[in-house]
């Protein structure tokens, strides 16, 4: 009698935490939607702008890079010679130019004087002929001389920008994804030395079947799980919602679904502490209880 009493109670309290369990993941069913995907985060390959011979690579896979940091350096002496000899010629120009300038202006202000005087009688019109003569083509050479020291001002410009196109920097805080060339090598105009990533705001992107699209709204919060870091949970909200259907990603579930038309939702997850790495498999699931 007393075992019979004692198991009864036994059997009782599992039979209410039982129905609490299976009841409380019938409501998380109820109230999220789950997904399955891959750690994904913004990527930016470094590329070159200019043909041109890698001289320094300052970086290595895995290693962290500031916004600006330096990447790699192409070899520039050849600019650096043509940048010298263009700043010589625009400091001739500009020289020549101030010069004529000044004989100009004084041309300029005899020029008016004879016109005034040959109005009042004082001077002859064969003085005013050859002081317009002397004006027009100081005139003349002055737009020419302005003309050649704006060139030389623009091939100075130019050759300042393809020795800043040989330094190839990071436009984002990130970790360097993939190391793509070596020094010595050559590069060509759009070639990528490096890919950066930012792992300050990875992405977990999940399909979802049409019939329950409706359900997601943006800004809705989602909690992220991972086989790596079992028990923890991972904050995130839905960023992007596609507009288009497509078929369920080969690498996501069965033959079946993969036959599905889903729609990409990503979650833009939050406070990682670099835990979460680009290629992790991850699973998620968003909120709409209050859809």
């Amino acid at each position: 009698m007393d075992k019979r009493r004692i198991i009864v109670p036994i059997v009782l309290v599992l039979g209410i935490s039982a129905y609490f369990v299976i009841s409380g993941i019938n409501n998380s069913r109820r109230n999220g939607l789950s997904g399955s995907g891959t750690i994904e985060v913004t990527q930016v390959d470094i590329s070159s702008k200019i043909m041109g011979k890698i001289e320094k690579m300052t970086v290595e896979e895995g290693g962290r890079i500031n916004r600006g940091g330096l990447v790699a350096e192409l070899a520039h002496d050849e600019l650096n010679a043509q940048l010298k000899q263009a700043k010589a010629s625009l400091n001739g120009a500009s020289e020549v130019m101030v010069q004529i300038r000044a004989q100009y202006k004084n041309a300029e202000d005899n020029y008016k004087r004879a016109g005034e005087l040959l109005k009042a009688g004082s001077a002859s019109k064969q003085q005013f002929d050859q002081l317009e003569t002397q004006y027009k083509v100081l005139e003349s050479q002055l737009k020419s001389s302005t003309e050649q020291k704006n060139q030389t001002e623009a091939q100075v410009s130019y050759i300042s920008a393809m020795i800043d196109n040989c330094y190839l920097k990071s436009p984002i805080d990130g970790v360097i994804l993939s190391k793509n060339a070596e020094e010595g090598e050559m590069l060509s105009p759009g070639m990528a030395v490096a890919t950066v990533g930012n792992t300050e705001k990875p992405y977990l992107k999940i399909y979802i079947a049409e019939t329950e699209l409706g359900k997601v709204k943006l800004g809705q919060k989602a909690e992220v799980t991972n086989d790596s870091f079992p028990g923890k949970k991972y904050e995130g909200k839905v960023v992007n919602i596609a507009s288009q259907s497509e078929f369920t990603p080969k690498n996501i579930q069965t033959k079946d679904e993969r036959t599905r038309l889903v729609f990409a939702v990503k979650i833009l997850l939050d406070n990682v502490k670099d835990e979460l790495k680009p290629g992790m498999p991850a699973d998620a699931v968003i909120n709409v209880k209050d859809n």
